[in-house]
């Protein structure tokens, strides 16, 4: 069966789509600990990367290499950093760049256009159907990802992670469709858990639009 592969900072917001999974299986490799499941009838592969962005990168190719996934999707919270958007808006990502890299790195082979990597153009087509259903409010635009908050973030990003443009370039690189998925954050700690279930739903709802397409 081809898989999707789902990827989270956090074992608690990977945990909200478990939930919604059937036919769960645990597969292990060092100190990675995946999942297998279905929702809505298609193959998931699921994992949780933790924090920064080496994590991410390695996660992303573990997905593609132990799996064979046929894309990633990254979901969890982040965030705002544009007054576009408010707690608990969620944005799925069109593009992602890096806030504390240099550049130049990517002048370099495996040599890239431009220091931007884009999400997967069908993924964004589904994500907007997924969007249109899930009666949440849904923005669409650039994520910035670093290891630690920036100073000065993107101008054009509407919020900051720590691992977003890292999975989407390891994705790039292994020719796999990429997109994310991020809920603004309250900045308030009781209300966190709704930021990623929010998340967690537009999720689903998106592996449900490619289910039937």
């Amino acid at each position: 069966m081809s898989r999707i592969g789902i990827l989270c900072t956090c074992d608690e917001a990977l945990d909200l789509l478990m939930k919604q999974c059937l036919d769960l299986g645990r597969d292990r490799k060092g100190l990675y600990t995946a999942y297998r499941g279905t929702l809505a009838g298609h193959g998931l592969a699921m994992i949780c990367s933790g924090p920064g962005k080496i994590n991410a990168a390695l996660a992303a190719q573990y997905l593609i290499d132990r799996f064979s996934v046929e894309s990633v999707i990254m979901y969890g919270t982040a965030a705002g950093v544009s007054d576009a958007v408010k707690a608990l808006d969620t944005v799925v990502c069109t593009e992602s760049v890096f806030s504390d890299t240099d550049p130049a790195i990517y002048e370099q082979y495996p040599k890239l256009e431009t220091p931007v990597f884009p999400a997967d153009e069908q993924l964004l087509a589904f994500a907007r159907k997924a969007a249109d259903s899930a009666g949440l409010p849904v923005h669409f635009g650039r994520i910035s990802t670093g290891d630690t908050a920036p100073e000065v973030c993107d101008a054009d990003a509407l919020c900051t992670d720590s691992g977003t443009a890292a999975a989407a370039h390891a994705c790039l690189l292994n020719g796999v469709p990429f997109i994310a998925i991020r809920t603004i954050t309250t900045g308030q700690p009781d209300a966190e858990p709704g930021c990623a279930v929010r998340a967690a739903q537009l999720t689903a709802e998106l592996v449900t639009v490619i289910s039937n397409n």
